[in-house]
């Protein structure tokens, strides 16, 4: 092995590990009974108000404030274009979003 595919194998090394490391602390906080349930991301726009009145009675639902994480339950958004389809589900876990992919794109 060359001394680049020597740095190359030891940086994928690292980042499988860091990614099981984040993927191991996404399912502790998700199975801690004192981690306040599950967590949903709203965007500002259609219907936002409403969808946060209806989140807000459901019990174990919390708002995260922060729409740069990506460790959520849920995320609202009025148009799919902040939706990051390829990163749902990166860390042992399912997230649910209000839109699906490819909606409305030309075939």
């Amino acid at each position: 092995m060359t001394k680049a595919e020597v740095e190359l194998a030891e940086q994928a090394r690292i980042k499988k590990e860091i990614q099981q490391k984040y993927n191991q602390l996404a399912k502790d906080l998700k199975n801690d009974p004192m981690s306040n349930g599950y967590r949903f991301i709203l965007l500002k726009g259609n219907n936002c108000t409403l969808v946060n009145r209806v989140m807000e009675t459901r019990p174990y639902w919390n708002k995260i404030d922060s729409i740069k994480t990506s460790l959520f339950d849920f995320k609202w958004s009025p148009f799919s274009g902040p939706i990051r389809f390829d990163f749902l589900g990166k860390h042992g876990e399912k997230n649910l979003v209000n839109h699906f992919e490819f909606h409305g794109a030309l075939t």
